[in-house]
């Protein structure tokens, strides 16, 4: 495929959403419902130039590094006591299931009972993003392969250092990806959260504010504010990733 067809699709694909988004915005002709992409722009200027909001913001992010550093703390401990004994995976299995199987609305709602405004987004984050680390680092260790922990049996190697040499190599491009998923499921759990707990400082909070107040044009303008800085931060988090994965590749081919 032709790399710099590649790169111009994106182009075109976004022009085609605004072309879209501008015919229904006519069809409809009301802007409570559908505003115009060209208002709907101006308001994302006014928004970024206003300080109120990146202080509020500032709040959310901290939220969101807060709840992202838990989970994979968190996620990494369970993730690899689960894959060094099979009889604590077992047991685990269940309850990680429930969490996944459970929707983020729900957790929010049993967690106001528990906690204030602003804990409630950092709770409800790490419950839903743990079992992505957790499964990411035991797959890991099942994808191990058992040729090596032959040879490393061979060779006397000790329970530590099949941990570190062998088990933990093949675990950490597993880690990665979890946690580069994780990441990306935090914003979205984190502000979701804040739209129903309404945190005194919060994107979501303001978000909320403006759905009742009819401000749709609010609405779509933080909502595309907030997608494109997860996007950059996204991006940035799986490039530096690639880095570290490639880093780990080459050292495995000079050993």
């Amino acid at each position: 495929m032709n790399k710099k067809i590649c790169h111009i699709i994106p182009i075109f694909s976004f022009l085609f959403i605004v072309i879209m988004w501008q015919i229904l915005s006519l069809i409809i002709n009301a802007e409570l419902i559908l505003p115009s992409p060209k208002n709907v722009f101006i308001t994302v200027l006014k928004i970024v130039q206003n300080q109120s909001f990146w202080i509020h913001f500032l709040h959310t992010f901290q939220r969101i590094i807060i709840s992202f550093i838990l989970s994979v703390f968190f996620g990494t401990i369970l993730g690899i006591c689960c894959g060094l004994n099979p009889y604590v995976n077992q047991f685990f299995k269940l309850p990680i299931s429930i969490l996944r199987a459970t929707p983020i609305v729900a957790f929010i709602l049993i967690a106001l009972f528990w906690f204030n405004s602003s804990t409630i987004p950092i709770f409800v984050s790490v419950v839903m993003t743990l079992p992505l680390i957790s499964t990411s680092v035991v797959s890991g260790f099942e994808n191990t392969e058992e040729k090596i922990l032959q040879m490393a049996k061979i060779y006397n190697f000790t329970f530590f250092q099949k941990l570190m040499y062998i088990k933990f190599h093949y675990v950490f491009p597993y880690f990665l990806s979890g946690i580069s998923s994780a990441f990306g499921l935090t914003w979205k759990v984190v502000v979701a959260g804040e739209i129903i707990s309404l945190p005194k400082k919060a994107v979501g909070t303001i978000m909320s504010q403006a759905q009742v107040h009819l401000e749709t044009q609010q609405v779509i303008a933080y909502t595309i504010i907030l997608v494109l800085i997860s996007f950059i931060l996204e991006n940035i988090f799986g490039i530096v990733i690639k880095k570290i994965l490639k880093g780990q590749n080459a050292s495995s081919k000079n050993k």
